[in-house]
């Protein structure tokens, strides 16, 4: 679940906190934001425009484990009431007018302006833009670290490869898929993010640098089935059916908990890149 969450800097200097700590405890005001929700922070005036979007990472915090954040609250004996709270990790931020009030107002996205909470299933519109604005940021940022290992000349080609990969990778990339497949392996379903991975499906090496940042290049594996998938030792037919190698036992494939009944669900825009894969899947298969 998406939500906006609004930010008075008269009684919280949200700003000057998130220069401070990567995560924030916000009020819950009884709302049911639950961990691995995201949550955008409208912050009003003067800047009245939607800056940071953020996760929650924890729907109850105790309250001995609160950040201690009192220097931001205007009022600092606010800073003890015993109101709930959700931990909020910054996940990047927006410093342009794109998603001000006023702009949102053109687009008839919004009326007059935003109070309260906001819950994306009842402003689906909003959201998809707000959505489309921060999807543009992360690939402008993304652009602009490539630009710089590119130009630094301190760096060998492979090193600068290294560093690409594991910046998009562990980002931007794993980022969509994480939201694509609901933080579940694709596979297992296994739901621990530490222990997944944004998979490419077009290997890193070959692939284009747009395409390289596609979601639909991607598959949100557990690090075993991602392992599996990078070598070749599994791959998906056009519909999603897996394809095993045979060089795997039964108890190989029972203990890799993977069997020829698994399907997974392929959109049209990632059959082009499958083809890719299962080709070289069964040109591997050919040496056995």
């Amino acid at each position: 679940m998406e939500w906006i969450r609004t930010a008075n800097l008269k009684k919280y200097n949200v700003i000057e906190a998130f220069h401070t700590f990567e995560s924030l405890d916000w009020v819950k005001s009884g709302f049911e934001i639950v961990e691995g929700d995201i949550v955008y922070i409208y912050v009003g005036k003067p800047f009245s425009r939607i800056m940071f979007k953020t996760v929650c990472t924890c729907s109850q915090v105790e309250e001995y484990k609160r950040i201690s954040d009192r220097e931001f609250w205007g009022n600092p004996d606010e800073f003890n009431v015993r109101s709930d709270r959700i931990r909020l990790r910054l996940e990047s931020k927006i410093v342009s007018d794109v998603l001000s009030i006023e702009i949102l107002r053109k687009k008839h996205l919004i009326k007059t302006t935003i109070q309260g909470a906001y819950k994306a299933e009842n402003y689906p519109e909003l959201f998809s833009y707000i959505r489309q604005c921060f999807d543009e940021q992360d690939k402008h940022e993304i652009s602009a670290y490539l630009r710089s290992l590119c130009e630094n000349n301190d760096l060998q080609e492979t090193e600068k490869n290294i560093l690409a990969k594991a910046r998009i990778s562990q980002e931007y990339f794993k980022k969509k898929l994480l939201h694509k497949y609901g933080s579940q392996c694709a596979i297992c379903g296994l739901d621990s993010k530490p222990l997944l991975v944004g998979s490419h499906i077009k290997p890193w090496a070959e692939a284009t640098s747009a395409e390289r940042l596609d979601e639909n290049n991607g598959l949100l594996l557990c690090v075993m089935h991602d392992a599996l998938f990078d070598r070749h030792f599994i791959t998906f037919d056009e519909d999603g059916h897996i394809v095993i190698s045979r060089s795997l036992t039964k108890e190989q494939r029972k203990i890799l908990q993977i069997d020829p009944s698994i399907k997974i669900s392929i959109r049209d825009e990632t059959k082009c890149y499958m083809k890719i894969h299962y080709q070289k899947f069964f040109e591997r298969e050919q040496s056995f």
